[in-house]
């Protein structure tokens, strides 16, 4: 098993094995110090290229403003060019490759807490919307997903869809969301922003975009929202 920090290291590098990958996913999962390493050490390299952009424009900008002192060979000075071209070319290219949308999900993706139907842990389950949520509470989200279907409702499809979620049932999650009636859904900020998730699992970033614009201005997600589409931009 590799180092936690050899891991990231890994990672930024591009040069993660599938095994290792699958070991990377699994600590962002269930590890919350390895994932706020990741995260901090994430930032901190943005943080970086926007300096090193900033840096290099301003180094471009004064080939045209000062005049060298000294008389050079314009082929020389084109071969220069071309080598500052080629460094900042690469840093950019290490800093802003295509957003990894599986980490991105698994930074973000949270089962949504039972606030619908609590069940009280000593009694029976009495009928499917006990038996339900008594299922989801105890994260077996694999029967919760069959007593959820035998419900039906807006609510049921809510967390019928994100029981499908946790266990990497997106298609029939996406589905259970699109029935939901976000008008009228008391959940309605929740529902948008894991059909969001939903949809940057499955790789779908324009839509998970339009999502998450909607709630720039939601005080429960405008941060996590503004956040996610600085990373997809």
């Amino acid at each position: 098993m590799m180092e936690k920090e050899n891991l990231i290291n890994a990672y930024f590098e591009g040069r993660l094995t599938d095994e290792q990958n699958l070991e990377f996913q699994e600590l962002l999962r269930s590890d919350a110090v390895f994932l706020q390493e990741f995260t901090f050490q994430k930032k901190l390299k943005k943080a970086i290229a926007t300096e090193e952009r900033a840096a290099l424009k301003k180094q471009l900008e004064s080939f045209d403003k000062k005049p060298s002192a000294r008389t050079f060979p314009m082929k020389w000075i084109a071969v220069a060019a071309s080598f500052v071209l080629l460094v900042a070319l690469g840093s950019l290219l290490f800093y802003n490759h295509k957003p990894d949308y599986e980490n991105l999900y698994t930074e973000n993706f949270r089962e949504f807490p039972n606030l619908s139907h609590p069940v009280v842990r000593s009694g029976t389950a009495e009928n499917e919307t006990d038996k339900a949520f008594s299922a989801y509470d105890k994260k077996d989200y694999q029967n919760a997903v069959v007593w959820f279907s035998k419900i039906g409702n807006d609510e049921a499809l809510f967390y019928k869809g994100i029981s499908e979620m946790s266990i990497r049932d997106h298609q029939n999650a996406a589905g259970d969301f699109a029935k939901i009636n976000k008008e009228n859904f008391p959940f309605r900020e929740h529902l948008i922003w894991y059909e969001a998730l939903n949809y940057l699992k499955t790789g779908n970033a324009e839509k998970a975009k339009d999502n998450l614009k909607s709630l720039e201005n939601n005080r429960i997600y405008k941060e996590k929202a503004e956040e996610l589409l600085s990373e997809l931009d």
